[in-house]
C-alpha cells in the first residue's frame, strides 16, 4: 500500500495512513473506530489493509501487522 509519492494522512491522532489504498483504508478505519471500538487497534488496521487490497494490485491477503511501541 505505501507510495512514496502519496501523502500521510492522520486519522484520530492513531493511524497514520499512506499510499495507494489510502481512501478505502481511511474508511475501513473510521468505520471500525467509529461502530466496532471492541476490535482491538492491530485488527483494525489489519481490516484495512486487507480491505484497501480488494481495490488495489500492490496488496494481497497475506498480512501482518507489528507493532511499535514509543517511549
Amino acid at each position: 500500500l505505501v507510495d512514496v509519492t502519496m501523502g500521510i494522512f492522520t486519522l484520530d491522532n492513531e493511524f497514520y495512513i499512506e499510499g495507494s489504498g489510502l481512501e478505502v483504508a481511511t474508511g475501513s478505519l473510521y468505520t471500525n473506530l467509529k461502530f466496532h471500538p471492541e476490535i482491538s487497534k492491530v485488527d483494525m488496521v489489519k481490516q484495512a489493509i486487507l480491505s484497501a487490497g480488494e481495490n488495489t494490485v500492490y496488496c494481497d491477503s497475506d498480512v501482518e501487522v507489528k507493532v511499535i511501541n514509543y517511549g
